[in-house]
């Protein structure tokens, strides 16, 4: 992936030479760089990046700042991070097969429970012990025999939202800090609620294409889960990268 990023910037320099400037070249090796970390992790995307934005300048060098290599490292770091929090910790802790282990340990937990108070013959006990193991059993069989992984969804779904709403609070608090003399000496736009809605309107974007997609979701929940994981580190990227390099 390090030779993919190179090799499209060195084209992108041959069709259009402003292309080599930093802030464009992020552009063309950006998306090598963040299929890299969305699938090998976040440490082989901040090596892919970093040694992605050296090689580049050292073969077309124009001007270097270590902000523009932070920003490159990031956009392979951050995909990683969310690849492995939809899909490892999604696994971990929502899979079928974790969920069917860890109530068939409560099982077993309560039929030793079960076990000690018929040996006290206890019958207010029995009754409570036989009618846990009763309905953790019943979770396991309904478990066993349903295909559609509704935890692993809604974990990747409800996730996603958070990410992106949490992204517009933010976006709102810096932007309500701001004195208003700002946005009026601004040359394009001059009000600032405008350049709030205008910014946010395309994390709002998102959400609603989120939740659409989950209630006419049918099949392809795998493909769910990788979207999910695709638009949560887009919209983070989209937030670090801009305050990365407008520093």
């Amino acid at each position: 992936m390090i030779a993919i990023s190179v090799v499209m910037f060195l084209i992108s320099v041959r069709i259009l030479p402003i292309s080599a400037l930093p802030a464009f070249k992020f552009s063309f090796i950006g998306l090598p760089i963040k299929i890299t970390g969305f699938v090998f992790g976040p440490i082989v995307g901040i090596i892919t990046g970093i040694l992605a934005d050296l090689i580049s300048f050292a073969l077309v060098p124009t001007y270097y700042n270590v902000l523009y290599t932070l920003a490159v490292a990031v956009a392979g770091f951050v995909p990683g991070l969310a690849a492995y929090y939809f899909f490892n910790l999604n696994e971990l802790f929502f899979s079928r097969k974790y969920r069917i282990y860890k109530y068939k340990q409560t099982v077993d937990f309560f039929k030793i429970q079960f076990s000690e108070a018929l040996a006290r013959e206890n019958s207010e006990d029995l009754q409570y012990f036989s009618e846990k193991i009763a309905f953790y059993e019943v979770k396991i069989i309904l478990l066993e025999t349903k295909k559609k992984p509704m935890a692993m969804i809604n974990f990747a779904f409800i996730s996603a939202i958070v990410f992106l709403v949490l992204q517009i609070i933010i976006i709102v608090a810096i932007f309500s800090k701001l004195d208003n003399s700002i946005f009026e000496h601004n040359r394009f736009i001059k009000n600032k609620t405008f350049y709030v809605i205008l910014t946010t309107s395309g994390f709002i974007g998102m959400i609603v294409f989120v939740v659409l997609y989950r209630l006419f979701l049918r099949k392809k929940y795998q493909t769910f889960i990788e979207i999910m994981a695709i638009i949560t580190f887009c919209a983070i990227l989209e937030l670090v990268n801009t305050v990365l390099l407008a520093w």
